[in-house]
């Protein structure tokens, strides 16, 4: 079968379930109107001409139009409420109920609406309960996909059909009729939308905000599954099946204890024990008797559960058990069992009891009951559970299996009954304990290796080595002061949220510790805050222990593991160690109370607000365009600023500071910024590829290294090489080392920027057109500092010669350099061929040739002779090879302008001309000297 049939089965047995309960009210009520008629009748028909007739139709359409606006409007205001089951069929009985009187009925009158044919001004009334149904369908979509489409497609119909079948047929009828079922289930489609995806955007946005202050919290639940299984409980679990499947119980129960202190995993234990035992094809009772609302209801709960477990699996079971539990005076104590006493009395032999033995060993199945949770019950809740399972409950095939902390339940138990002896009380009842062992300290050592780098919310490897360095220092500290897994997961959970807060401010290590002395002695985590056992050191402004710190510890401290770590996280006296101190440490005076949760929101921070939302458009999916937006609302000063703030600091919580620098770059750009704002981005782009910014970043704990500095960047830099090539390119002009050993001021090497450039060139060329520049393409060659990468030079060359044969003739120009002389000016100056240059009417027009580009061309497999025969335009072709024909000694050609014409050197055509002149006079010259 198809997915879509059987989710559409599952919807049908969803329904009948959901709904048959609540349409028995409706249809009691459906068939009530059916019978009443003939009154209800008399009631409108007295109602119509005292208070109906004397109006006008016009007053009582703006009456009904008014009140459906007013019930839309009311509904608009509720409309993310939730609309019980219910509620949808009454909808549906309303709506049949004025269809019936609307054609059916025929003894009223319906005023129309003019000019709208039979359209009725009550008929508006529709408006506000096609939006009732649209909310009540908001309320079901996750619930009932099917309900929702199944109504809409039904609301069509019945709008469309009913009234085109008391009208007469026709055309306009039919498009009318239509266009009003149409129109009231777009209205109600739209409604629901709308509510639906405002619904979602706020989800979103909360889950944006979640995600960005993520704390990853450890819910203190027993395990389910043996991948969860930290403690190796499996195996003992797979034992422990094994030597109860083995046993015969024809005789009686087993009393199986499970025995740890708090925490230390009992729950899980019988989590995956049970997983073990139904795979035995076990009949399964959980039962905890904390759930009962008394001492007295102990018993008659479990009885009451252990009859409908038994029942589904040995058909009369109940009977039995109730004939039991009449002999042990509970039969009339539970509310089903009360009707059968009597009866059973008279029906059932004696040896109730056995009859139930019985019963269970023709059964063939093992019953196992687990009791969770012993030692958190009274004494008496204690004793009664003691006694249901060694008396009242102690049948053949039966297993009790409980958990427990001995000493806590011995000890409530000896202060209950104080017998005097000193014997445990519960060993009497329990047949078979199974202590669970010590949690290996090393092996949870090592798995919070594993998982507390997977709770900090962060990308940077180098956060993630930063955390396993200051867990292989002091994780041995903290597992061996945690005596449970229950202990470890609420060490975590108090620790984790705040160290997410702080990260990549505080030192791992000393956070750590510090948590943990907040978790087992927070008396003195408390006095330590205050300063009550510190001293400040003014000279390197660093806290020390106080000489009387042992006293103070004597009177607050619990723990006996205080006064070590407090030894480790402050020097003992001042000017001990203070030069070793590192600048993050918690011992520094302006690090202190950010390690105790004091550090600033963004929002309490020059352009807080507008930080808060840098941060939050990282998550958007369109993080630009979000930019955008933010910067018409908030204003481009105001972003701008932002920015420039922003980058200074150490990451706040949930930044990206890759893509908060990706951001600055697209902004850096925009055509529309002012020219200043545009100059200080750029130039704090520009300062991202010097090392100094790279140590300062080191120093806010930003980048530990210059390999993840790179990482960083490398979001920018793709950005920028692929959309300003030149600007990269000129960029890296100004940073690269200039001479061979001196030092350089860039974090790439000459290497990486040899590539970068390379880059830059592909892109820069793959974007060029003949109208543009053709300086910036003889740039990528004339690169000094690359002189010493013959590789670069070499890649350069042949991406300019496949340029070239792309353009060969804008490319002449590459080779060529043209300047122009004014004869009244002894002051040349050089312009790019494509550049307007300025028309002269006297002067002249000097060519120099680059020779060595050209031969080096040619030993890239480009010849003079195969790029003229690329040329298309012969003019251009006439002007490279008379350039090339002139000898050698001369390094520039100086071609007179045209007498009689305005100079326009911009033009081929007069550039071809001019030679031609020059060639001829050239040889005039030459003939008279001859």
């Amino acid at each position: 079968m198809s997915r879509t049939w059987i989710s559409f089965l599952a919807w049908v047995k969803d329904m009948h379930q959901a709904w048959s309960k609540h349409i028995i009210p409706v249809v009691v009520v459906a068939v009530a109107f059916g019978m009443l008629q003939k009154p209800l009748l008399a009631l409108l028909t007295f109602i119509e001409s005292l208070c109906l007739a004397p109006l006008s139709p016009n007053w009582f359409g703006a009456f009904v139009f008014f009140f459906a606006c007013y019930l839309f409007k009311r509904e608009w205001d509720y409309r993310k409420i939730y609309v019980p089951r219910p509620v949808s069929l009454w909808l549906i009985l309303l709506l049949g109920i004025y269809l019936y009187y609307r054609y059916r009925e025929g003894s009223f009158s319906f005023w129309e609406i003019p000019y709208l044919g039979k359209l009725a001004w009550s008929d508006l009334l529709l408006i506000p309960w096609v939006g009732a149904v649209a909310i009540a369908l908001r309320s079901r979509e996750k619930e009932d996909p099917f309900f929702h489409r199944l109504v809409l497609l039904v609301l069509c119909v019945v709008l469309y059909f009913v009234p085109q079948a008391h009208g007469k047929p026709s055309l306009v009828w039919a498009l009318l009729s239509l266009s009003v079922a149409v129109a009231a289930c777009l209205l109600g489609y739209f409604i629901f939308r709308w509510s639906y995806r405002a619904q979602s955007k706020t989800q979103e946005e909360e889950t944006k905000k979640t995600k960005m202050g993520a704390m990853s919290l450890e819910r203190d639940d027993a395990i389910e599954d043996e991948k969860e299984d930290w403690l190796c409980f499996s195996v003992m679990a797979k034992v422990v099946r094994k030597n109860l499947k083995a046993l015969d119980l024809s005789k009686g129960a087993l009393t199986v204890g499970v025995m740890a202190p708090w925490g230390r995993g009992k729950s899980s234990f019988i989590n995956l024990l049970r997983k073990r035992l139904e795979g035995d094809d076990g009949i399964i009772i959980s039962f905890n008797p904390r759930g009962s609302k008394s001492v007295s209801a102990i018993q008659e709960d479990f009885f009451d559960a252990f009859s409908k477990e038994l029942s589904q699996h040995y058909l009369g079971f109940g009977l039995l058990l109730a004939r039991y539990t009449k002999h042990i005076g509970l039969l009339n104590q539970y509310e089903w069992t009360r009707p059968l006493g009597s009866l059973l009395t008279l029906l059932l032999p004696g040896k109730e009891q056995e009859a139930v033995n019985r019963t269970l060993r023709e059964l063939g199945k093992q019953v196992y009951v687990l009791l969770d949770d012993l030692d958190r019950l009274s004494a008496e809740e204690i004793l009664e559970v003691l006694k249901l399972i060694d008396r009242n409950a102690s049948f053949s095939n039966t297993v009790f299996i409980t958990a427990y902390d001995k000493d806590y339940v011995n000890n409530v138990l000896k202060k209950h009954l104080d017998h005097g002896l000193n014997h445990s009380f519960i060993d009497k009842y329990i047949s078979w304990e199974i202590p669970l062992p010590v949690p290996d300290k090393k092996i949870l050592r090592q798995l919070m290796r594993i998982e507390l780098p997977m709770k900090v919310k962060d990308d940077y490897s180098e956060v993630y080595e930063e955390i396993q360095r200051a867990w292989e220092e002091v994780g041995s500290i903290v597992v061996e002061s945690l005596d449970s897994v229950r202990d470890l997961k609420r060490y975590l959970n108090l620790m984790i949220p705040r160290y997410n807060v702080m990260k990549g401010v505080v030192h791992p290590d000393e956070c750590f510790l510090l948590y943990l002395l907040c978790y087992k002695d927070l008396g003195v985590y408390t006095a330590l805050n205050s300063g009550r056992l510190l001293q400040l050191d003014v000279h390197s402004q660093t806290y020390v222990l106080a000489p009387n710190y042992e006293e103070e510890l004597g009177l607050l401290s619990h723990w006996d593991g205080t006064k070590g770590i407090l030894e480790r996280l402050f020097p003992s006296r001042i000017g001990e160690g203070s030069e070793s101190v590192a600048a993050f440490s918690l011992c520094k005076k302006a690090l202190f109370d950010i390690y105790f949760g004091y550090l600033k929101s963004e929002e309490s921070m020059p352009y807080g607000d507008v930080v808060s939302k840098i941060i939050q458009c990282q998550y958007d999916q369109a993080p630009c365009e979000a930019i955008d937006k933010m910067m018409e609302r908030q204003g481009e000063n105001r972003v701008v600023s932002a920015f420039l703030y922003l980058i200074q600091l150490p990451c706040r919580q949930g930044e990206d500071r890759s893509l908060t620098i990706e951001l600055m770059a697209y902004i850096a750009f925009k055509d529309n910024l002012p020219e200043a704002r545009k100059s200080a981005l750029q130039y704090e782009l520009g300062e991202f590829f010097s090392r100094d910014r790279f140590e300062e970043y080191q120093e806010l704990r930003i980048a530990f290294a210059p390999d993840s500095y790179k990482q960083i960047l490398s979001k920018t830099l793709s950005f920028v090489v692929n959309a300003h090539p030149k600007w990269m390119s000129d960029l890296i002009d100004e940073i690269a080392p200039k001479e061979e050993g001196s030092s350089s001021t860039c974090v790439y090497s000459t290497e990486e920027l040899a590539k970068i450039l390379l880059e830059c060139q592909r892109v820069y060329y793959g974007q060029w057109k003949p109208t543009d520049d053709v300086s910036a393409v003889r740039g990528f060659l004339s690169k000094g500092y690359m002189n010493r990468h013959p590789s670069y030079t070499k890649q350069a060359l042949q991406a300019l010669v496949s340029l070239i044969k792309k353009y060969p003739d804008a490319c002449v120009w590459v080779v060529l350099y043209r300047s122009n002389n004014n004869a009244t000016s002894s002051i040349p100056y050089f312009e790019d061929p494509v550049n307007k240059p300025q028309s002269l009417d006297r002067g002249w027009l000097e060519l120099s040739k680059d020779k060595a580009l050209l031969e080096s061309l040619e030993k890239q497999g480009l010849s003079l002779v195969a790029w003229l025969d690329l040329i298309k335009d012969p003019r251009m072709r006439y002007i490279l090879s008379y350039a090339w024909s002139t000898p050698s000694t001369e390094s520039f050609l100086r071609i007179a302008h045209l007498p009689g014409e305005k100079a326009d050197w911009d033009s081929i055509d007069y550039i071809y001309r001019a030679v031609l002149a020059q060639k001829e006079r050239d040889r005039q010259r030459a003939s008279s000297e001859g």
